[in-house]
């Protein structure tokens, strides 16, 4: 954060190659959102069994 604060970002640098790599598609945001909407309902659903 300090760093984020000083304008000393080259020091994130080397993070953004590792985050690159864990991107295997790329999607239109409806269907991202679409997804999340899906998955969170599904967690709900589990979430309520469990505790329902």
């Amino acid at each position: 954060m300090s760093a984020i604060q000083r304008q000393n970002m080259e020091r994130f640098v080397p993070f953004t190659g590792q985050a690159a790599g864990l991107i295997g598609e790329i999607l239109p945001p409806r269907d991202i959102v679409r997804r999340l909407i899906v998955q969170a309902t599904e967690a709900l659903e589990r979430t309520s069994r469990l505790y329902g």
